[in-house]
């Protein structure tokens, strides 16, 4: 549902003006995003998307993420719209604000919010789009932290614990990150391989 707040900051930025070139010609606006705005042309840029801000000591996708997270739910047996769902559930980091790290996002502040809600707005657009719930099912969030940990774990540097506390188990086997290209063709064909339709 949309706020009061919310419409007055649309108003007030006058939204439909500030629109974002995407690689293949479309306009995004990131203020006032529409189902609309989503095409399929634009999703196999989910390969160029970094995890971890690129901060990771081998690059990897969001894309490849993406499919990491659909695979281990057909492993626990989840039915295949679930896996579609496992897919595409961060497909709307295509576009801006993108993959924010998750501590800017949960931070108490104005710009956090405002961040949020950005994200918030290109999620349900994106999901929209494609015919699919605003709320996925709730294995898709476990198995996302599942990899988060996995990635985690192989990916990055030691930290303190408390950074990552109340993670779960990460995976046996270790990532080996995919090129980007082969995360966009992965993704494009699971995409059709679990019923996707591109908008």
């Amino acid at each position: 549902m949309r706020t009061e707040r919310t419409m007055t900051t649309r108003r007030l930025l006058d939204d439909r003006q500030h629109s974002i070139l995407l690689p293949t010609g479309g306009l995004w606006y990131a203020y006032d995003p529409r189902p609309e705005d989503v095409h399929g042309r634009d999703f196999p840029h989910l390969a160029r998307v970094q995890r971890w801000h690129g901060y990771t000591s081998t690059p990897l996708t969001v894309a490849e993420h993406c499919c990491r997270v659909a695979e281990l739910l057909a492993a626990w047996g989840s039915p295949r719209h679930v896996q579609l769902q496992g897919l595409v559930h961060d497909l709307h980091e295509l576009y801006p604000p993108g993959d924010v790290p998750g501590p800017l996002l949960r931070a108490d502040t104005v710009i956090a919010a405002a961040l949020r809600e950005l994200e918030r707005m290109a999620r349900e657009a994106t999901r929209t789009a494609l015919g699919l719930p605003l709320v996925f099912d709730p294995l898709v969030h476990a198995a996302d932290r599942v990899l988060l940990a996995t990635e985690r774990r192989d990916l990055m540097p030691m930290a303190d614990e408390a950074l990552f506390a109340g993670l779960p188990e990460p995976l046996p086997d270790r990532i080996h990150p995919w090129s980007a290209d082969k995360a966009g063709r992965e993704w494009m064909s699971m995409f059709e391989l679990l019923g996707g339709v591109l908008p």
